[in-house]
């Protein structure tokens, strides 16, 4: 969609009075001086944060990991939020989870295999695939190290990756190890910002869709209660009151002043941002 947005910015002249929505722009985008352009983000680092506490209610083995497509800012938001949902569940529960990140070197469906195989395979059990369609891989990887019936599942990203896998014409292997997804939930959003601008509300301008507005969030699903203890759900919820009425402040990675901040929260288990 940066595309996108770059080639509507370069051609405004002459459709000032036209009102224009595009969705997953980057947070740091400035439409100020285009006051018919409402902009949409998605706070992915907070629905990452959600992700990570669940995935550390969740582990039986004590090991959770996280697999990113690339090196990259709106790629490390997701990161930073997942990292920040690991830090803030060891700090608050009996509990020391071990977490690993690897970014994929090779970018396609069999890069995410063989990078999510190399964590099942070390006994991280259930893995978050910020990949989007890579993920096909990761559920093969999920599949092949024992599957849901061994404790071995995924989550995945974007959209509700169980709910498009398990309707697709042709099977996806391990799809039910899909255990929840981060939505970005673009339809949701799409229409909370088309009403805006029909009925008048709307202010123009880059927003971003938190957790709050429901622009963000796992995926409730059928599946999701499948598979999730009754305690876990319960737990999951109530962390997700706190980030909703602002008690947790989760960090984006547009946040730090610096790459090299971001790294230092990122390798370093013991750095927390208020240190």
């Amino acid at each position: 969609s940066w595309y996108i947005q770059d080639d509507l910015l370069l051609n405004m002249r002459g459709y000032e009075n036209t009102k224009f929505v595009i969705y997953d722009t980057s947070p740091l985008t400035d439409f100020s001086d285009y006051a018919n352009v409402y902009g949409i983000s998605f706070r992915q680092d907070e629905g990452s944060f959600m992700t990570a506490v669940y995935q550390s209610l969740m582990t039986n083995t004590n090991k959770i990991g996280a697999v990113a497509s690339q090196d990259s800012p709106i790629l490390n938001d997701f990161v930073t939020g997942w990292l920040a949902g690991v830090k803030y569940f060891n700090d608050n529960f009996d509990k020391n989870v071990e977490y690993r990140l690897a970014y994929l070197t090779d970018g396609t469906i069999a890069g995410n295999y063989e990078t999510a195989s190399v964590l099942y395979g070390s006994g991280y059990d259930i893995v978050y695939n910020i990949a989007g369609t890579y993920g096909l891989g990761a559920a093969q990887a999920s599949q092949e190290a024992g599957g849901h019936e061994r404790g071995i599942y995924m989550v995945g990203v974007d959209y509700d990756q169980y709910d498009v896998y398990s309707k697709s014409a042709h099977e996806v292997v391990g799809y039910r190890n899909v255990a929840t997804s981060m939505q970005k939930k673009i339809q949701d959003s799409v229409v909370d910002a088309l009403s805006r601008v029909i009925d008048g509300t709307a202010e123009m301008g880059n927003h971003r869709y938190s957790l709050s507005m429901g622009g963000v969030g796992l995926a409730y699903n059928e599946r999701f209660y499948e598979v999730t203890p009754e305690e876990v759900v319960n737990e999951l919820r109530a962390i997700e009151e706190k980030v909703v009425s602002g008690e947790i402040v989760v960090p984006s990675y547009f946040d730090f002043d610096s790459y090299d901040e971001f790294a230092r929260f990122r390798d370093d288990a013991s750095y927390r941002l208020n240190n």
